[in-house]
């Protein structure tokens, strides 16, 4: 019906609300999208697509977990902080790997940013991955990233700052400044795309 409460006539016999002639089916699929900003102190797990839109913290005893092909777009300027005691868990496959990218990029995960092609992607738009505790990376795709807010001494679209990192089967693209950027800590990369 409509809002009045009118029957429809889909069929156009004049004569409303016949099952099943007058019945309208869609199938409409429900995307899966997260929007995340602040301390994360609990220990969630990512899928489908999540937005960054504000500067995010794994708190110290969290573990983020990111699924197999989950595609994490980072709004300008953002960054995703990793505290001393905390860890990140991004393993994808190669069948699925799990993205690292641009709010501007449409090439995986849509529109998310809804202008079309008016702003597309540029190397730098988004900060970086900064890990000062466990970080785990297997099959990740980081592009666009080490931008606003890094300098030479604090760059790096991911940066291990006194943590430990495993970086495996990944790779970096269009960063602005350091694509990874080890300060201290342990790191382990062994790389093949």
């Amino acid at each position: 019906a409509d809002a009045s409460g009118n029957t429809l006539d889909q069929d156009g016999n004049l004569s409303g609300g016949e099952s099943p002639a007058d019945q309208y089916r869609a199938t409409a699929t429900r995307a899966n999208i997260i929007f995340v900003s602040g301390a994360i102190t609990q220990n969630p797990t990512w899928t489908g697509l999540v937005v960054v839109q504000d500067h995010v913290t794994v708190t110290p005893g969290v573990t983020l977990t990111i699924a197999p092909g989950t595609i994490v777009k980072f709004a300008d300027a953002t960054t995703l902080t990793v505290s001393a005691g905390a860890t990140i868990s991004a393993n994808g496959t190669a069948s699925q790997p799990i993205y690292f990218t641009s709010l501007h990029d449409d090439s995986v995960g849509g529109d998310a940013d809804q202008n079309g092609n008016l702003v597309g992607p540029s190397a730098g738009d988004w900060g970086q991955v900064n890990n000062k505790g466990t970080a785990n990376f297997d099959h990740v795709r980081v592009l666009y990233g080490s931008g606003i807010g890094n300098t030479g001494l604090n760059s790096g679209a991911i940066r291990n700052e006194s943590g430990t990192m495993t970086f495996a089967n990944s790779s970096i693209s269009q960063a602005f400044f350091d694509g990874l950027d080890a300060v201290g800590g342990t790191l382990a990369i062994s790389t093949r795309c």
